[in-house]
Order: structure tokens, then sequence, then C-alpha cells
């Protein structure tokens, strides 16, 4: 079976970022992208906007962390995998995005390792 999502879009606030025990990092991305749609009732046009977070691990979040931030154009390939669990007797579910590749399309970004550009040398 096919379970794949492929998804052009931009950036809405700066990647998130966060630590997953003591050596995994895991990067969300809020990621929006448009769709003009048409109206079946009266014809008229307007946008609808989907917003969802597509997530990466390990060097690929690193790779996102560096390169990536609000603006920024990328292209996501990942795949959906559901979770399930119990609360209060009722049965719950949520479906996550797991990225697999990731390019940044426009709005590219070098970050150094230490920006220290607020210190003055005097």
């Amino acid at each position: 079976m096919l379970n794949q999502v492929q998804i052009v879009g931009r950036l809405w606030k700066d990647p998130e970022v966060e630590m997953v025990g003591q050596s995994h990092r895991k990067v969300r991305l809020p990621l929006v992208w448009n769709e003009k749609v048409i109206s079946a009732r009266d014809g008229e046009s307007g946008e609808h906007k989907a917003f969802v977070y597509p997530e990466f691990w390990n060097r690929t979040a690193d790779f996102i962390e560096r390169h990536a931030e609000k603006g920024t154009m990328v292209f996501v390939e990942a795949e959906l995998r559901t979770e399930s669990w119990e609360k209060d007797g009722e049965r719950k579910n949520f479906l996550r995005m797991v990225g697999k590749k990731f390019r940044v399309l426009s709005g590219w970004r070098e970050k150094a390792e230490d920006d220290d550009s607020d210190d003055l040398p005097f």
C-alpha cells in the first residue's frame, strides 16, 4: 500500500525544535499552504488555508533548524501514522505526519553554530 503525502508550502513561524531523550532531536514544521476554491453554491472564488505539522528527526531535524525559518518555502514528503489511546474510557486517535524528505525551495539561510553577532569586540 502507498502511504505518502507531498506538500509544498511556507513555514508560518520558525520550526519547533525539541530534544527527545538525551540523544534524539525532533523538529515540527509549522507548514501552511493555500488552495484556490470556487463555491459550488454561488461560483465565488476564494482561498482556503491548510495548516499541518510534519515532524522530522535527528540529522534532518538539525538541517532544518539551520536552514529554515518563518517564510521559507519548502517541499515535504511524509507518511501518515496513527496513534490511539484511551482516556476516561473514550478511545482517542491522532494522525501524525512523519517526514521522509525535505527540500528548501526558497528563503534558504545559513545559521552559524555560535552566532555572537550581538557581542561587540570592545
